[in-house]
Parts: structure tokens; sequence; C-alpha cells
């Protein structure tokens, strides 16, 4: 209903970012113990789905997955995931994604080529709503949940996520989630 064209655009974007943040608001809200049931999954081939589909068709992603299956809420840990390898291409535009056993985890890494970030930050990305001045800076859409959603998923499956800046350049995540009688 709005006549002026470029003030008909500003509504817009801000209407679709309130409505992505709402999603996020929500999705992160919701018990990561709810109403999924923990099925036998396998690992590597979600992540090898969410690797064949990135965010950016032109993005890279360079995969070795082992063969690990989980007792996993897979619809949970394909978000939790997708978050994570999401990040690393808006941030890093390649990834190199490893999986596989070690000890009683499956230790999942996955290293972007971007330019990292502060080591003053690093425990801040993981609080709800928190957003960098680097992606402020490029403009990248976000609500600053994405990393907050995911370590409570992974942390509901009883495992754990940490992040730090590689010693050649860009950011190194490291998930590991626990072995158990299903692997």
């Amino acid at each position: 209903m709005l006549d002026d064209e470029p003030l008909k655009q500003d509504f817009e974007a801000e209407f679709n970012a309130l409505d992505e943040m709402v999603f996020a608001v929500l999705d992160m809200m919701r018990s990561p113990d709810g109403k999924e049931d923990v099925v036998p999954t396998r690992l590597d081939e979600l992540i090898g789905r969410l690797a064949a589909k990135p965010i950016y068709l032109n993005a890279h992603i360079e995969t070795q997955l082992e063969p690990i299956t989980l007792a996993l809420r897979p619809l949970s840990m394909k978000r939790a995931l997708g978050n994570l390898l999401d990040n690393g291409i808006l941030y890093g535009h390649k990834l190199v994604v490893n999986l596989h056993p070690k000890n009683q985890w499956a230790l999942l890494t996955i290293r972007d080529f971007g330019p990292g970030i502060a080591d003053n930050d690093i425990d801040k990305v993981f609080q709800p709503r928190v957003r960098l001045d680097y992606a402020e800076q490029m403009n990248i859409k976000g609500t600053g949940l994405g990393l907050s959603i995911s370590r409570n998923v992974i942390r509901a499956h009883g495992g754990d996520i940490s992040i730090r800046n590689h010693p050649e350049g860009g950011l190194e995540v490291r998930v590991q989630l626990p072995l158990n009688q299903t692997s």
C-alpha cells in the first residue's frame, strides 16, 4: 500500500528481517528435547547432504567423512550443522570439513578461509543475538542466533563445540559428539 518505492523496499527488507528473527527465536526456544525422536542417523551422510547444497552455488566445500552412525534428533542436528556450514561459507567462502572417530567421540572439524575473528570475540559468538563487526561491515544478513542454536543442539546431544582461529588463517569449528552403542 506504500506509494514511495524506496520506502516500500526498506519496509519489505525490515519486515523480512523481522520475520527471519522471529523464526530463529522460535527455533531457539524449542526444546532440543522436544518431540523429535532420537533415531540412528548416519552423521557422515547428513553432513554430505548439507555440503552438497551450500548456501551459495559457487561455494567450495571439500569433505573427508568417515562413516559414523549416532543416535540423533536428525532435524535438530541438521539445523545445527547447517548453521555451521552456512556461517563458514558466508564468512570464509571455502570450507574443509572432516569427520572421524577419535576415542569415544565423533570429531567434526569445519575450517573456513575467511578473516577469522578477534580472540576476545571467540566466547561471545555463542551468545544469542551477537553479531560481530565484520558481519555488519559486510552487510551479511542474520540474527546472531545461529551459533547459539547450534551449541544448544550439540550440547543436548551430549557433545560440545568450540571455535578457534586456524594458525594458517580462517576459522576452525570443532564439534564432538559422543559415540554410542549405535556407532
